[in-house]
């Protein structure tokens, strides 16, 4: 080829030149993310009050690093700030469930399984339960339970909060005097007895408020809780433990298993139990109300509904000038229930049937989905749908489900879902 001769290729080869360098080159060009107009690629792609890109889509957070105090957990599902539910919601490890804020560190009190009496019950150096327990005032009105096995405590003239975060305390007694105490989310074991009136089975007459909120009791035939003013129990689970009081009992989608039972008693004593299940051997009692003596004034009664008690047996006496009224529940195999004057049983699902006297008493096959295993929920065509009284106002079931789940409540702990 001579110098500065330009060579004119056919129009052949320039075609499979071009074709050449697309091959190397890697044409045609795979669609990039976000080619197809459909959602967001990146956070670039988002901005102003969605500034995040998850699945595609803008949204408000990706993490709760990304939410605000009055707002601290980024929703998994919804990918938008809330407030918190649970303590485990939040890093500090204590929600102000009121509030819906997750609790400043500075007023938490960090307690230890290994921590000692010395300790500061900061986070870094968390102190033992028991001096956390003493620490409590105003200021430090939380403490925050760190994993493993805890022993027991006491509390006098405080009012605490205590969050279990799936904690246990083993082992010992938790007494409280003259107190207001709250405790989440904790298990309690083996030969714990969580008394709200007095030490053991001395009952001091110190007045006591606890609240349980998804605890779970693991017991060894003793009492779970004895005595106290005001007893709230919420999503809380016994097993082979009694409650043993002449306080004012409020109990909400619990669960008692065999061995365990509520025993009320004294001139002074009220009940509650609303969405709850109660399992025993047949001739536990379940409930034994006695709210005084039959002349009696002071105030009692009971209200139990939208319950479901699988064998044992129901007993209640006492004042009749006070109601105890048994109400939408479901008596399956239920070996005996007083029937004193006082006493009234009204739109009950009883199997086998037994005339407990009052209104709207049925019977039949409840259909539960298996209650081999303790799956009491209803199957469709049970008599229990739809059946419960119609002037019973009660928003939701068991499973926090709303209620009615048709066109009337259901009778029984939990509302039916197709």
């Amino acid at each position: 080829m001579s110098a500065g001769r330009v060579l004119w290729s056919r129009p052949e080869s320039s075609l499979v030149l071009a074709l050449a360098v697309a091959a190397a080159c890697g044409y045609p060009r795979p669609p990039d993310v976000g080619d197809d107009d459909v959602g967001c690629a990146s956070d670039q792609s988002c901005g102003g009050s969605t500034p995040f890109c998850v699945d595609r889509v803008c949204a408000v957070c990706k993490a709760s690093v990304n939410c605000p105090a009055a707002r601290p957990v980024c929703d998994a599902t919804s990918h938008d700030c809330r407030s918190c539910a649970r303590d485990s919601e939040c890093d500090s490890g204590a929600c102000d469930l009121a509030a819906g804020r997750c609790v400043d560190p500075g007023a938490i009190l960090y307690a230890s399984p290994s921590g000692i009496m010395a300790d500061p019950c900061t986070r870094a150096f968390p102190c033992s339960l028991f001096k956390a327990s003493s620490a409590v005032e105003p200021s430090h009105p939380y403490i925050v339970l760190l994993p493993g096995s805890h022993g027991g405590t006491q509390f006098d003239g405080q009012k605490a909060t205590v969050c279990g975060n799936g904690a246990t305390i083993v082992g010992n007694n938790v007494l409280l005097h003259g107190s207001s105490v709250t405790m989440r989310d904790v298990k309690v074991i083996e030969t714990v007895r969580v008394s709200a009136f007095g030490a053991g089975s001395a009952f001091v007459g110190y007045d006591s408020e606890l609240t349980l909120d998804d605890v779970e009791f693991h017991l060894t035939a003793i009492h779970a809780i004895d005595g106290g003013r005001v007893l709230t129990l919420r999503n809380t689970t016994i097993a082979n433990g009694r409650i043993s009081t002449g306080a004012h009992v409020i109990v909400d989608r619990s669960t008692f298993l065999p061995g365990s039972s509520i025993s009320l008693f004294g001139t002074d004593a009220s009940l509650q139990v609303t969405n709850s299940v109660f399992v025993a051997t047949v001739g536990d009692k379940f409930i034994a109300i006695n709210d005084g003596t039959p002349g009696s004034t002071a105030p009692g009664g009971a209200s139990v509904f939208n319950n479901t008690f699988i064998g044992g047996a129901i007993g209640c006496s006492g004042s009749p000038l006070y109601g105890k009224n048994f109400n939408s529940n479901i008596f399956y195999n239920v070996s005996s229930v007083q029937t004193e004057p006082g006493c009234k049983y009204n739109h009950n699902l009883v199997v086998p049937f037994f005339d407990y006297g009052g209104t709207g008493n049925i019977t039949g096959d409840p259909l539960f989905v298996n209650a081999a295993s303790n799956d009491f929920h209803l199957r469709a065509g049970s008599p229990a749908i739809d059946a419960a009284d119609p002037a019973l106002v009660n928003g939701h079931d068991r499973d926090g489900q709303p209620r009615p789940g048709g066109g009337r409540s259901d009778i029984g702990a939990f509302e039916y879902r197709p």
